[in-house]
């Protein structure tokens, strides 16, 4: 019994942190709609967001690297590529819509990128590494 509790209770610490960090994500960045257009300036803010993310993993790597953290870093890491990957070609159709001005499709692209870097951020956070802007 107190196993099942304990499971819940760490699925749910656990599911949490990644509710949060992708409530933290959305109210740096905002989610973008027909009526919350994709503008220039949004575009630098997600930009300076994925900019960001990526710092903070090749810090995170280094670290790996230099054996400054846990063994099963490079794990973890490869995980999290997964999602960092997808984060460049997003960029690009991005630019392009907002470009052409083509705001339903800019707005699609824009929350995927959004949705991207939060679950990022939380895997991240799950493995001990914070990435937030410094305020």
């Amino acid at each position: 019994m107190k196993r099942i509790i304990l499971a819940i209770t760490l699925t749910l610490a656990l599911g949490g942190c990644q509710f949060f960090s992708k409530l933290q994500t959305f109210a740096d960045l905002g989610t973008a709609s027909i009526s919350n257009p994709v503008t220039r300036d949004r575009l630098q803010q997600i930009e300076a967001g994925a900019v960001l993310v990526f710092t903070g993993l090749n810090a995170w790597r280094d670290a790996c690297e230099a054996g400054t953290i846990n063994v099963s870093c490079r794990e973890q890491i490869s995980a999290v590529q997964v999602y960092t990957r997808q984060i460049p070609p997003y960029l690009t159709q991005l630019r392009r819509f907002v470009r052409t001005n083509d705001q339903v499709n800019a707005s699609v692209v824009f929350n995927q990128v959004v949705d991207l870097i939060g679950v990022v951020k939380g895997r991240a956070a799950e493995n001990g590494v914070v990435i937030q802007e410094a305020r």
